[in-house]
């Protein structure tokens, strides 16, 4: 799994220092547990508790998107040895759901993000099997980027089964890049069928918040200092207030390994095959829902940060806060319309 930069403590430190709003009458629950290899936090404003709703709806998810779990159709669909997969008599909605939005990002980022990578993230290390890369293979990093390509799979779906189709046998797919967001905004939606009217959805850090906390102002979520060094839960760049939104970070500051004085990162560039290492810190995207903006954070980390501010302001759908080195120096950069977000 791959960043925990935002936490549930930022938003119970600094929910005060959002902007007043309507009262709430209802008494705020807040339910923790454990999900997608991380934990999750949900703060609501309601009667009933719903712990063994979401426990459920995120066993299902994880029931298809979750590659260490051997049983998850993702994980059969990767051990597959055909280039066909077929399962009889199931929806996996949630399945279908990440592969196509991985698909939209795909194509939007110029391939960028792409979920077949895999393999790659396996041999460099970062996959199930933790471990350092002393001697790279060229040859065989070459091999396996020969395996990435989202643009090489298809998936058919009818009411009886769901057919996936790869080019190669080995090809593979791992869907954590944009999962928790997902799951947090399935979250989210089962908390607005409910009626909620004020929560906050977090999961390993992806965050959707609506409404206002529990002192009646908008929820407020703190932007970790990206480094090594850095307290999660007291050492911020910069405080946001987020209303109605979901928000999302990637950071290859703590997911590393170092080798001979060089640092390696689990972002895996798809184009080269490598762990990317460029200027860019920490990427925070801000977007109506939080699986989109999960996707786009990651995409980010791996573009650097000229591509991905080029991306970011064509994108009118999003706002981005970017930190990033400067010859030694951290520096931030965001987008306009973020300026008023931020607490001062």
């Amino acid at each position: 799994m791959k960043k925990i930069l935002l936490l549930l403590v930022s938003v119970l430190v600094f929910a005060a220092c959002g902007d007043e709003k309507g009262e709430t009458k209802l008494p705020y629950i807040t339910l923790k547990g454990e999900t997608m290899g991380t934990t999750y936090s949900v703060i609501y404003n309601a009667e009933g508790n719903y712990q063994d709703l979401i426990d459920q709806l995120l066993k299902e998810i994880n029931s298809e998107v979750n590659t260490y779990d051997p049983n998850a159709f993702i994980s059969k669909f990767n051990a597959s040895k055909e280039k066909e997969f077929t399962e009889m008599g199931t929806v996996v909605r949630h399945f279908f759901t990440n592969f196509e939005k991985a698909k939209r990002v795909h194509q939007a980022t110029d391939g960028y993000f792409d979920p077949t990578v895999m393999p790659l993230v396996s041999y460099w290390g970062f996959g199930k099997e933790k471990r350092a890369v002393e001697n790279a293979d060229v040859k065989e990093i070459q091999r396996l980027k020969n395996l990435v390509g989202l643009e090489k799979i298809t998936t058919a779906l009818n009411k009886e089964s769901i057919t996936v189709a790869k080019e190669n046998a080995e090809m593979q797919l791992d869907f954590s890049a944009l999962a928790k967001g997902y799951g947090v905004d399935q979250v989210a939606k089962l908390l607005e069928e409910k009626g909620v009217q004020n929560y906050l959805v977090e999961i390993g850090g992806e965050t959707v918040a609506k409404g206002v906390s529990n002192n009646n102002k908008i929820w407020s979520i703190g932007i970790n200092t990206p480094s090594e060094d850095a307290s999660p839960s007291t050492d911020f760049e910069a405080i946001i207030q987020l209303e109605n939104k979901a928000i999302a970070t990637s950071g290859n500051y703590r997911n590393y390994y170092e080798v001979n004085g060089k640092k390696y990162a689990h972002s895996i560039n798809p184009k080269t095959g490598y762990s990317e290492m460029n200027s860019l810190l920490s990427a925070s995207v801000i977007m109506d829902d939080c699986m989109t903006a999960d996707a786009y954070a990651t995409s980010f980390m791996i573009m650097g940060l000229e591509k991905a501010w080029e991306l970011a302001e064509k994108n009118k759908k999003m706002l981005v806060y970017f930190i990033y080195d400067d010859n030694g120096k951290m520096k931030v950069k965001y987008t306009a319309g973020l300026e008023k977000l931020l607490v001062k």
